[in-house]
This record gives structure tokens, C-alpha cells and sequence, in this order.
């Protein structure tokens, strides 16, 4: 029989075939399945680190090294964190504390949702792109 040299088919040979191999074979199936996680790992941590060197090319020593760890998983998992509301959030954020209540919303200002949209304006207006 034919083995192919995609490590795959190799590997689904190996197993289908497993009554009858050898034990080099054995040995050369945990490598193939050691190969293919391996694989299949790499790819977030490489994903992971290439933004980690844009981000930190971008902000230098500006930032410190948990702030930048907190942003750097958000970027990489932006696909779960698209979903936040970022308005009810930031409400929450402003109300929660009496001194941030104060600071946040004046007292000619009244509406809290006008001083948070001003707030994220200027949040966007000044926020990297990476």
C-alpha cells in the first residue's frame, strides 16, 4: 500500500493499519500526532506574538507590561470581545464609583449619555489602530 506524505493520510494509515504494525511504526505515529498538535498550536502563539511586536513597535515603553498583556489578549481574541456593548460598559464604569460620577458629569451637563458619547468620541479620535 502506498503512503501518502501528507502527514495525515500517514497518520490515518498508521492507525487503520495498526494490527499489523511494526514497532518502529509506533514510535513514527506519536511523532506524526506530536507534529500535527503542534501544528495545530502554533499558529495562535505565532498569531499572539506578531501582535505583541506591532503593539509594542507602536507604544514603546509608554505602557506598562500589564496594561499591555490586557491589550494584547483583547486584540488577539477581538472576535469574542466585538460582541461588548462599550456604551453600557462605560455607563457602568462611571456610576459605579461617586468620585468618577463627579468627574465624568458635571453639573451643567445633566445627561450622562451625552458626557459618555463625548467620552468615547474622543476615546476613538485617540485610540491606536494595530
Amino acid at each position: 500500500m502506498y503512503v501518502a506524505v501528507v502527514p495525515v493520510l500517514h497518520l490515518n494509515w498508521l492507525c487503520f493499519n495498526s494490527a499489523r504494525r511494526l514497532t518502529n511504526f509506533k514510535e513514527e505515529e506519536e511523532i506524526h500526532r506530536l507534529h500535527l498538535t503542534t501544528l495545530l498550536t502554533s499558529a495562535s502563539a505565532e498569531r499572539i506574538f506578531s501582535t505583541l511586536r506591532r503593539f509594542k513597535n507602536y507604544l514603546r515603553s509608554t505602557i506598562s507590561q500589564e496594561h499591555l498583556n490586557h491589550v494584547v489578549i483583547l486584540h488577539t481574541h477581538k472576535e469574542f470581545t466585538g460582541d461588548l456593548h462599550i456604551e453600557d460598559i462605560t455607563k457602568k464604569f462611571v456610576t459605579f464609583n461617586e468620585h468618577r460620577r463627579h468627574s465624568y458629569v458635571s453639573e451643567s451637563l445633566p445627561d450622562v449619555d451625552e458626557v459618555l458619547v463625548k467620552k468615547q468620541v474622543w476615546l476613538y479620535n485617540n485610540s491606536i489602530t494595530i
